[in-house]
């Protein structure tokens, strides 16, 4: 494993962690985690389906399924970037 993808795997466990933490902290933290999964995991649909259209899609892998369902919507858009940008 090289160092950057041992930064960005040390990154999201840091985040999984910290959004365990604020999910726990709303007192309800089965339906706050629903209401980022869904939207999350949906939008990593509707990316996929589109890069028909678009030429660029995102690989449905482990990593993309944890952070598309702990970190939402802004996850997966963080996705998107990357790959538009750097290829990943």
């Amino acid at each position: 494993m090289d160092t950057v993808q041992a930064v960005l795997l040390i990154g999201g466990i840091v985040l999984a962690f910290l959004m365990l933490t604020i999910y726990a902290r709303t007192g309800k933290p089965f339906r706050s985690l629903l209401g980022t999964a869904i939207p999350g995991v949906l939008s990593l649909a509707v990316i996929n389906y589109a890069s028909f259209f678009t030429g660029v899609g995102i690989t449905v892998s482990a990593a993309t399924l944890f952070t598309s369902v702990f970190l939402g919507i802004p996850g997966v858009i963080s996705i998107f970037v990357l790959k538009l940008l750097w290829g990943l």
